[in-house]
């Protein structure tokens, strides 16, 4: 019973391992990954856009290529077809994801 004892108390002063968390990543290697890739962007206007992440700065303001906008509430209904660039000022952005 004393040896149960001396494990439990050497378990208990011993450090605890740190295990990495591998599943969060900054917000800055998030906005990287998605370069080049298609994204849709929700803003608080209801408006959403998708297309291809051309570029993004500091303020989130983000530049589309081949995009799309429409209202939230209805994806069928597009409201305009952009060939070239389009910019999304970043201080109306309340969502971002791949598609």
């Amino acid at each position: 019973m004393s040896t149960e004892k001396t494990k439990k108390e050497e378990a208990a002063t011993e450090a605890p391992t740190e295990i990495p968390n591998n599943s969060l990543i900054s917000i800055s290697s998030f906005l990287k990954q998605l370069k080049g890739k298609r994204v849709l962007i929700k803003n608080i206007s209801g408006i959403c856009y998708k297309g291809k992440l051309e570029s993004i700065d500091a303020f989130m303001n983000i530049c589309l290529k081949d995009a799309v906008e429409y209202y939230m509430e209805d994806a069928d209904d597009i409201i305009a077809y952009y060939e070239n660039e389009v910019f999304v000022r970043g201080f109306g952005i309340i969502h971002m994801s791949e598609i």
